[in-house]
């Protein structure tokens, strides 16, 4: 049931370093929650080489720090699933 609720949005990144898993809809919901934050979508954005990012796409109330927002993701998701992209949309 997980994973219908979920929608299957979850990507594998492997590395030298090791495997971790992006939950792009966890990052959405943990999104929301930030003070500011109207809305939120998580996607995987590719740049050089071939490699992706993350990318977060906020609707915010009033402006926000973008080191603030991914130093909250990687505290309460680990660094694995922090943005690197921020794009805000004034709403």
């Amino acid at each position: 049931m997980e994973a219908l609720y979920q929608a299957g949005r979850t990507v594998v990144r492997e590395t030298v370093m090791g495997r971790s898993f992006i939950n792009l809809f966890e990052i959405e919901k943990l999104l929301r929650s930030y003070p500011g934050v109207e809305e939120a979508a998580a996607c995987l954005q590719y740049g050089e080489n071939n490699l992706f990012h993350i990318r977060a796409d906020l609707t915010v109330s009033k402006e926000i720090d973008d080191e603030a927002v991914q130093a909250f993701v990687g505290e309460k998701l680990g660094k694995a699933m922090i943005p690197e992209i921020i794009v805000k949309t004034k709403k």
